[in-house]
């Protein structure tokens, strides 16, 4: 936050003023550390493999919370879920939203405040709604391209597409209102995710039992995975084709473990270790 601070604070004219570097931020959900440039041999991540050959590797990385809005709202406000009362995952199905303190902001409205245009692609999911004040633009095609002309971005991009529901057969036997928005949500990427996994390959977690169900899920999770990294490519293309890329930190990381048991929602290492970038 220091840092943040000290761009606001700056007198000085725009021709005395260093130029200050764009910022990338990239967040895959439900994603343990499974990546080809972390070991993992199964996984098939080659534009992130890539990205990790020019960046700082962080290989303790743990995030906040093991799901994801409790996660979302440390990371948004740089503190934890405890002083922002957003510890309890889905306080809007009780009834409320949460309320963080009057001094406590969004990095991105400081940033704002500090003259960059700020993006978001597209997920909040604070637990304290999504204030007006963090974002030039937010929605499923925002991107630095709407900000004016010199002016320095931050864009936070979301990836869905390694969310534990991904991982779910669309014939699931279920008829719960959650299912069938997500049966919905899933089937619109059949044919999109490439079935390039050798599920034969995989090490299944020894708290896991071994079977061709748990298999097939693993299979799902790591196509999912080399989508993620397909995306990826795509968007530092377009950094490169507008001449950004230089200029541009580029963060990559996720929301936290992955979407299956004793992983997502719980507090082992299995829940709460990320990959970043």
């Amino acid at each position: 936050m220091v840092a943040l601070g000290a761009f606001g604070a700056c007198a000085q004219t725009e021709s005395q003023t260093p130029q200050r570097p764009n910022i990338l931020l990239l967040i895959a959900e439900d994603l343990s550390p499974r990546m080809g440039y972390l070991g993992d041999k199964v996984a098939i991540t080659p534009n992130i493999d890539a990205l990790a050959q020019q960046s700082i590797n962080y290989t303790r990385a743990f995030t906040t919370a093991g799901v994801c809005a409790p996660s979302r709202a440390s990371l948004i406000t740089g503190v934890h879920q405890y002083t922002t009362n957003t510890q309890h995952m889905r306080t809007s199905e009780r009834k409320y939203e949460a309320v963080p303190p009057s001094n406590i902001k969004a990095f991105p409205e400081l940033l704002r405040r500090a003259g960059y245009y700020t993006s978001n692609n597209y997920k909040t999911d604070y637990q304290f709604g999504d204030p007006f004040t963090i974002w030039d633009k937010s929605g499923p095609k925002a991107d630095w391209r709407g900000r004016g002309d010199g002016q320095p971005f931050f864009s936070m991009i979301t990836f869905l597409d390694t969310h534990e529901s991904r991982t779910w057969p669309l014939d699931l036997p279920y008829e719960a209102n959650i299912v069938k928005r997500v049966r919905a949500w899933s089937a619109s990427f059949v044919g999109k995710v490439k079935q390039i996994t050798n599920k034969a390959d995989i090490i299944i977690p020894p708290w896991l039992p071994d079977t061709e169900a748990v298999r097939e899920d693993f299979e799902r999770h790591y196509n999912n995975i080399h989508f993620v990294d397909e995306k990826v490519g795509k968007i530092l293309a377009q950094l490169t084709d507008d001449n950004l890329l230089d200029n541009t930190i580029i963060i990559f990381t996720t929301d936290h473990g992955d979407g299956f048991p004793r992983a997502k929602r719980s507090l082992y290492d299995s829940g709460l270790q990320v990959p970043l970038l």
